[in-house]
């Protein structure tokens, strides 16, 4: 099976804000915040990262990620 990189982890270098402390990656809702201008989703600010939040919140950093050409959108 062909895995797809963690979308946490291509933000490396793109994202600029603040990093997990245990991964060392930018957080989801910093990510999104920074290459979400907007509000895409809707979020209206920090949830209680309630699953569907955090859900909507990964598809708009994974969609800018692929628009950017930082996430491969097919894999071979």
């Amino acid at each position: 099976m062909i895995r797809k990189p963690d979308i946490m982890t291509a933000c490396d270098g793109i994202v600029k804000g603040r990093r997990n402390k245990e991964s060392k990656h930018p957080t989801l809702m910093i990510s999104y915040a920074e290459l979400c201008p907007g509000d895409p989703a809707k979020l209206c600010g920090a949830q209680q990262h309630r699953a569907l939040s955090d859900a909507m919140a990964a598809a708009h950093v994974l969609r800018e990620l692929i628009d950017r050409g930082a996430y491969p959108e097919v894999m071979p």
